[in-house]
């Protein structure tokens, strides 16, 4: 048996062991796992449909198969916009993540005012491709592959004529490692 044999071939079994199995993602939304050499993040799971920030409303999503890297939870702002666009919008926003149990994995409540606000994409000397809101107490995130969650998001628009047409995607980020 060749050295390689000996020791490539465990190596790689077991390195296809601990990959994201993305194929086991079921619910409201789509994983991508970008490989295990792709850096972090390593998988993205966007949850559909968008959130309107127009309309006082409600919306819940249910899913399960998130891979058990830590990983966090942020609202990507579609369309493309500024952190001042973002800052104008007269909704607040009430998130819940909880268990299959029914307990609070994570929660918030923040103005879009107030919201924590972070630049998405670019990298390596680009300039940002789009806007994120988030807050602290929604990171550093631990699923249980095998456990159904609910995340609810509940909008309150504090204007009659709210402005704009901005929309959030509800988005998990996580694993991976980062290179020297």
């Amino acid at each position: 048996m060749s050295q390689f044999s000996a020791f490539g071939l465990p190596v790689v079994v077991a390195m296809l062991m601990a990959s994201c199995r993305s194929y086991e993602f079921t619910g409201d939304g789509k994983l991508v796992d970008h490989g295990y050499w792709s850096g972090s993040p390593r998988f993205e799971a966007s949850l559909s449909p968008p959130v309107p920030l127009d309309l006082q409303h409600e919306r819940t999503y249910r899913f399960r198969g998130m891979p058990r890297d830590v990983s966090y939870l942020q609202f990507l702002v579609s369309p493309v916009a500024t952190e001042l666009d973002v800052r104008a919008s007269s909704a607040s926003l009430a998130v819940e993540l909880r268990g299959e149990s029914g307990s609070l994995v994570c929660s918030f409540s923040a103005s879009m005012a107030t919201v924590k606000v972070a630049a998405v994409g670019g990298g390596d000397g680009r300039a940002a491709t789009a806007r994120s809101v988030w807050d602290p107490s929604c990171r550093d995130l631990k699923f249980d592959d095998r456990a159904w969650y609910t995340l609810i998001v509940r909008v309150t628009v504090q204007s009659d004529n709210p402005k704009g047409s901005l929309t959030l995607v509800p988005h998990f980020s996580g694993g991976g490692w980062d290179s020297p």
